[in-house]
């Protein structure tokens, strides 16, 4: 698998700290990247000095292999055919995102969600021109909160940690790219 990143002509030379933050979730078909499917991408795209909100995308994308598809991932979003009746083609959800995440720096729940989006660009041959840094949650969490006492460091236990409410069902992707944004708030106050 050939993975393909870029930097723009106009953000080389530019600080890793004016860049924007896009916090990105995605709702997969399973667990592994190099057999399963984005479902659904959310995106906040964010200020990192302001914190404010510059752009979002919620898109709900169509698989292309759904017979490889857990019923166990489907299920937490609750997959239809019904209701992905109008989704994007990949290409075309990788495309949406990659215009509104250009220069910026990926801001994800962990490192697979990395790897999911990196194949489906390799995959689509849309180019991703994010910077090349990335911010990983489980990463930061564990950094500041390892003697807090939790014991796992997922999304859901880092939110309950925060008093942030439960993620509902179905799980949406933008409503965890929001979850993600609000845990980097108070995971940089600490």
């Amino acid at each position: 698998m050939r993975v393909v990143i870029h930097s723009t002509r106009k953000e080389v030379g530019m600080s890793v700290t004016e860049r924007l933050l896009a916090f990105s979730d995605f709702k997969t078909t399973g667990p592994d990247s190099t057999l399963h499917e984005i479902l659904e991408i959310g995106l906040v795209v964010v200020d990192p000095k302001t914190f404010r909100t510059t752009d979002h995308l919620s898109e709900k994308v169509r698989p292309e292999h759904l017979e490889t598809a857990m019923p166990r991932a489907l299920a937490q979003v609750c997959y239809n055919e019904f209701d992905w009746q109008g989704a994007c083609l990949p290409e075309d959800a990788l495309r949406h995102y990659a215009e509104k995440t250009k220069g910026a720096i990926l801001c994800v729940s962990n490192r697979a969600s990395n790897l999911f989006l990196q194949a489906a660009f390799s995959k689509t041959g849309v180019q991703n021109e994010m910077c090349l840094n990335s911010l990983d949650f489980w990463t930061m969490a564990w950094i500041k909160l390892h003697r807090a006492g939790l014991a796992k460091f997922t999304l859901g236990e880092v939110a309950q940690y925060f008093g942030i409410p439960k993620e509902p069902r179905p799980h949406r992707a933008l409503q965890g790219a929001l979850d993600l944004f609000e845990i980097y708030k108070r995971l940089t106050a600490l």
